[in-house]
């Protein structure tokens, strides 16, 4: 469960931190970190693959913060979820790992062919797993990460851009003709704008809209206290949720975060708790950490990411005594 992660996770982490600082160098240790990192993105990957040919293997699922109970697996002809029970789970980790991967290409921990390959890799991936907020993510960090190779407030940086944009047109118009498991790989992206494209968007719509209208007419500013929001979300869901069927005692997750803590919390505190992630950055100095708490951050809006090891696993990635190192910046 989510919670049993903060209380068991942290001190572990804290405890095996410290086993690492007494014995290893800022320098080796970052370096095993990042490389683990990546290797833990290949495997994933090349499952997603495997599974997308139709060779499949079995998987054990027994999610309990996701109200699944035990079940067996093969992703047969199913959808590529990787070694996750969701696509979705599968893309939310590779994004971490390919974050690795930039900045280890960055600090020339890994040579051009293997920064090339892996992702490659990673983005084949992630297009067979046809999740649309991983395809999205991916999509938003390499724009920032071209920007800021090409410099695009440059001359010679609007020439590149001009060179690589009908570059780039061809093989997003070249992908979005793929079909991954009965979707369309174009289609599947453009359905998230879509309210009626399919019960999964339906849902997520619903619930931001149900949200919505429970922090305006109920919980502005003062909120309804942690997550509470799903004591009250079913009177307040549009006609068209109707296709879906909560029975009692169940309700809707949120596929909002940011409406699930303005409703919560109220208005004032989620301005205080905006205000406190900002101060963060400002004193982040590391890229690499400030990026990863940044992207964590964005997923965080979508889905509950304490169900997962990503927002501890940073704890591994250290800066103490960095004026001298590679890591530093």
């Amino acid at each position: 469960m989510s919670l049993n992660k903060f209380f068991v996770f942290l001190p572990i982490f804290f405890v095996i931190r410290q086993y690492l600082l007494d014995n290893f160098n800022v320098e080796k240790i970052n370096r095993h970190f990042l490389l683990a990192m990546i290797v833990g993105g290949i495997l994933p990957s090349l499952a997603v693959i495997i599974q997308f040919v139709g060779v499949g293997f079995t998987l054990i699922h027994n999610n309990p913060s996701f109200a699944e109970t035990f079940r067996i697996e093969t992703y047969q002809g199913a959808r590529p979820a990787g070694l996750t029970n969701e696509a979705s789970f599968f893309a939310f980790q590779l994004f971490f790992s390919n974050l690795a991967l930039f900045y280890a290409f960055r600090k020339r921990i890994i040579n051009f062919k293997i920064f090339i390959t892996t992702a490659l890799l990673f983005l084949i991936g992630i297009i067979l797993s046809i999740s649309r907020l991983g395809q999205l993510f991916f999509v938003m960090f390499y724009i920032v990460e071209s920007g800021r190779y090409i410099n695009v407030f440059s001359s010679r940086g609007i020439l590149k851009l001009l060179f690589i944009m009908p570059i780039l047109l061809v093989i997003v118009y070249f992908l979005s003709t793929i079909s991954v498991g009965g979707f369309n790989i174009g289609e599947r992206f453009l359905s998230t704008f879509e309210v009626e494209a399919d019960l999964s968007t339906i849902e997520r719509y619903g619930t931001t809209q149900a949200l919505f209208n429970l922090l305006v007419k109920k919980s502005l500013l003062i909120g309804i206290g942690m997550y509470n929001f799903q004591y009250y979300i079913k009177d307040y869901l549009p006609d068209y949720m109707d296709v879906m069927y909560y029975p009692k005692g169940v309700s809707p997750a949120s596929f909002n975060f940011v409406l699930q803590i303005i409703a919560e919390q109220g208005l004032f505190l989620f301005l205080a708790f905006m205000v406190l992630n900002v101060m963060i950055l400002k004193k982040t100095k590391n890229s690499f950490i400030r990026n990863w708490y940044i992207y964590l951050l964005l997923f965080s809006m979508s889905f509950q990411t304490l169900n997962f090891s990503i927002p501890f696993l940073i704890m591994f990635f250290v800066f103490k005594n960095e004026e001298n190192s590679l890591f530093n910046r």
